[in-house]
């Protein structure tokens, strides 16, 4: 076996990987404008905003999550340095937000909420994602 085949064959396994981590980074980014489409959604409907928010949950916020969840979309393609820091404060709020939510309509109601309980599952991992592709970043520059 040719030395120069093994090094080719590096090349193209990592630029496999490389092509995955594109793919899987797209994914999160779509999720986040689906979450978008669901908080615009919640605006235009109150029906569907009784899905996951109560009565009292103001449309403002509604439309900040808008900004923040299509900001987090771009950022999630181009992932800058700076931004495994940002979606940490994004990913307590979340927890703080959907995950103490699920949780009380959980023993409250003895139901579970399952926007809250994937979107409290889905932070963690992409921030888990973030800090796994900042780590390969920084080893390559």
């Amino acid at each position: 076996m040719e030395e120069g085949s093994d090094l080719g064959s590096a090349r193209s396994s990592r630029a496999m990987t490389e092509r995955t981590r594109e793919a899987v980074f797209r994914g999160c980014a779509v999720l986040a404008l689906a979450a978008a489409a669901f908080h615009a959604a919640a605006i235009a409907s109150p029906g569907i905003a009784r899905i996951e928010y109560d009565a009292t949950y103001p449309a403002w916020r509604h439309l900040l999550f808008i900004v923040i969840d299509i900001t987090v979309a771009w950022l999630l393609l181009r992932r800058p340095r700076w931004f495994v820091w940002a979606f940490l404060v994004l990913t307590l709020q979340v927890l703080s937000g959907h995950g103490r939510g699920a949780w009380h309509h959980w023993v409250e109601q003895r139901e579970v909420d399952w926007i809250s309980v994937g979107v409290s599952l889905a932070a963690p991992a992409i921030l888990l994602l973030l800090i796994i592709d900042r780590r390969r970043n920084d080893g390559t520059r």
